[in-house]
Formats: C-alpha cells, structure tokens, sequence
C-alpha cells in the first residue's frame, strides 16, 4: 500500500491560516491521484465520512471532530475535516484510509496530513508590568504656559493629520479607481479571448485548445492577481494564491482556485499524456489524452465562472 500524503501527492490547506486553541478550523487536502473505487459513481459529489469509520475517536484530548466529508468534482478529490482543537504546538491528525471510510471494497487508499500549527489565545509568560507614572515636577507658575503650549500643539497635529489623512484618501481612492479600471479591461481583454477560442475550437486539436485555455487564464490571473502565473505549475497553485492574499482566502474564493487548478490539472494532462501508458488504459473514455463530448464547452464555462467570481465582488488580492 503507498500511502497519498499532502507533501507526496496532495495539496494541504488550513483555513484560517492562524489556528487557536478552541477555534473551528477546517483542514482541506487536495488530492493529485484518482480514487479509482468511486470511478463508477457520480462525477461530482460529497460523501460524508462516519466518525465511527475513522482510526480516530471525533473526541479525544487533542481536537474535536466535527465532520469529515470527501468531495468529488470530475478527475479532482479533496478530503475535508472540520476540527476543534484543544492543545497547542503541532497537532498530529492520524492518517485515514478512505475505502475503509467509506465502506468500500477496494485496495486501501491512505491520506496522511500535515501537522497542523496551533497557537495559543494567553500571552507568553513572564510579561512585565508597567510602573505607574511618577508626577510631573513643574516650576511654580508654569502650569498655564505648559497648557497653553499643549492645546497650541494638540491642535497643529490635528491639523496634520487632518490634512495628511486627506491627501493619503485622495491617493488611496485614485490607485483603487485605476486598479478596477485595469481589472476591468483584463477581464474584457480575457473574456474576448475565450469566445475567440470558443469559435474557432473545431479548427484545432484538442492539445491545442488546451494550451490556448491555460494561457489565457495564465494572462488574467497575473494581471489580476499581481503574480506571475506564466510558469506556475498545477500543484503550486494552492500556495501562490495563498501568499496572493496574505493567508486570508475565504471559502468561496478557495472553490474557485480550486477549480482552476482542475483545469489546469486536466488540460495539462491532455497536452502531455499522449502516447503514454496511461493513456493507453482501459476503459479509454476515461484515460485517453482527449477532451471528450461538451467538455471543451465546460472547460470554457469553468473559465468564465472563474473570471466572473473574481470580477463580480469577490474578495480583492
């Protein structure tokens, strides 16, 4: 049995970034391998993982578990615990093996994660207190000039401010309306490229349409995102859009970086997997280096989706 591991084959993400000790944190792992036993179910899907089915107990004296769900969307997998944890340091999850999980009668399939980093909500010992001020020692007859001296200064520096605070608005608002007006024109720019690819899609092969698909979503996501994506590879999508948003990517914005990283992941294996011996598995529908049916369409309706998620008031990079 090989075991998948998130440093081997897979992608692991903790949402939020920072854990605490009694926060609810959920620890996604994005798998790069087939489950080959759920290849005769539905495409897309969520399976709920019972807690009695896990080589854990879901309470136990280092974390909580909530619920553990395997989500499926095409090719792609994730394994999903949501967890409350109650110790800090490194929080060891035992790994879990999914057939056995899921009642499965297939080989057993192991996913071993990372150690997930808790911090704790108490200061660090041994932190000093301040000593309360001693009093002022003032010439007699001094005390209105040292008054008329602060208000006199107390009110320059809120004019300062005042006028610094302005200024720093006016160009703050200037560098956002530019930045939308740029947004704005890539999206254009993005969206005209992949009705152009839409239209001229019977006129190329399918590792063609492919590489097109990736360059074009490559051009927007580094003019949106202020990050050069034209040589990131699929499995490092996860950690640039990660440090593109400072370890603040909420939940919907994580769907769809997940989603361009299937895309990524199947038009990469279309390019490049011709002649292999995986494509030469059976059944061939399944493993074959072609798009096959609507799924040039689909792959172009991913695409917009991604465009229109980010463009359409979602969270800002």
């Amino acid at each position: 049995m090989l075991p998948l591991s998130a440093q081997a084959g897979g992608s692991q993400l903790v949402v939020p970034k920072t854990v605490f000790v009694g926060d609810t944190a959920e620890v996604r792992v994005v798998l790069h391998s087939r489950i080959d036993f759920l290849a005769d179910g539905p495409e897309r899907g969520e399976w709920i993982l019972p807690a009695d089915s896990l080589p854990f107990p879901a309470e136990n004296d280092d974390f909580s578990l909530k619920d553990a769900r395997l989500l499926c969307d095409g090719a792609a997998h994730s394994i999903v615990l949501t967890i409350v944890p109650w110790r800090t340091g490194a929080l060891e999850i035992p790994s879990l093996d999914v057939a056995a999980a899921l009642g499965a009668d297939a080989a057993p399939f192991e996913v071993v994660f990372q150690p997930v980093e808790v911090s704790s909500i108490l200061p660090p010992d041994g932190t000093a207190g301040l000593r309360p001020p001693a009093a002022p020692l003032l010439v007699p007859g001094t005390v209105y000039a040292v008054y008329g001296l602060a208000v006199l200064l107390i009110a320059a520096a809120a004019l300062l401010f005042k006028l610094a605070g302005s200024r720093a608005a006016l160009v703050s608002a200037v560098r956002r309306r530019r930045f939308l007006r740029k947004c704005a024109r890539n999206a254009r720019a993005a969206r005209k490229a992949l009705r152009t690819l839409k239209k001229g899609a019977s006129r190329i092969d399918d590792a063609e349409f492919c590489g097109t698909l990736v360059r074009i979503l490559r051009n927007y996501s580094s003019v949106r995102f202020g990050r050069d994506f034209s040589a990131v590879t699929a499995p490092e999508l996860p950690g640039v859009f990660d440090e593109a948003f400072g370890g603040l990517l909420d939940g919907a914005a994580l769907e769809r970086t997940e989603a361009l990283q299937r895309m990524f992941l199947r038009a990469d294996y279309v390019r490049f997997a011709r002649n292999s011996i995986d494509s030469r598995r059976e059944p061939r529908e399944q493993y074959a280096a072609a798009l096959h049916g609507g799924e040039r369409d689909g792959l172009i309706a991913s695409a917009e989706e991604f465009i229109r998620g980010f463009e359409g008031g979602g969270a800002d990079a």
